[in-house]
């Protein structure tokens, strides 16, 4: 378990880094297209750029906010509960969490198919979406294999106590 541990731990820290990587990128586009419009130049394709690697912002983060505890939450009834009572709480947040993640994994996959099937891509420059559709799904898996390693962690907390 340590080892699987450590893989999605790496897999979630290379995916945030991704996203940072990302955001830099969306940024400079930005810039470069601010710039080039004062300068009277429009750059075709900057919004098909930013609405495509934006989804590399956004996909790896909720994995990495969960397995590093960074996500908000309201701690105001849980801090009162018992340890083990905490335990069991987070339990069953966390089957809520896995059955939500799981939903949204699946019909994040049924997506990726039906538009890779219909050969999706941009309108304005013809970027392939499928591959940033792909990294989205892979994210949301991600998610799902975060949240169960949370809920054998809480389980075993709530039945050590």
């Amino acid at each position: 378990m340590a080892f699987i541990e450590k893989l999605i731990n790496r897999l979630v820290t290379w995916g945030g880094v991704l996203g940072a990587v990302s955001m830099i990128t969306v940024i400079i586009i930005i810039i470069a297209g601010v710039i080039a419009r004062a300068l009277g130049h429009g750059l075709s394709g900057t919004l098909d750029l930013v609405e495509s690697i934006i989804v590399l912002v956004g996909s790896f983060s909720f994995a990495y906010c969960q397995i590093h505890d960074r996500h908000a939450r309201a701690d105001i009834i849980i801090m009162h509960l018992s340890p083990r009572m905490k335990a069991w709480f987070e339990t069953f947040t966390g089957i809520l969490g896995i059955a939500f993640w799981s939903v949204m994994t699946w019909a994040g996959w049924r997506m990726l198919v039906t538009k890779y099937e219909d050969g999706e891509a941009t309108d304005i420059i013809n970027i392939n979406l499928v591959p940033f559709r792909a990294l989205w799904v892979i994210s949301l898996a991600l998610m799902v294999i975060v949240l169960i390693i949370k809920l054998i962690h809480s389980v075993r907390e709530g039945v050590s106590k």
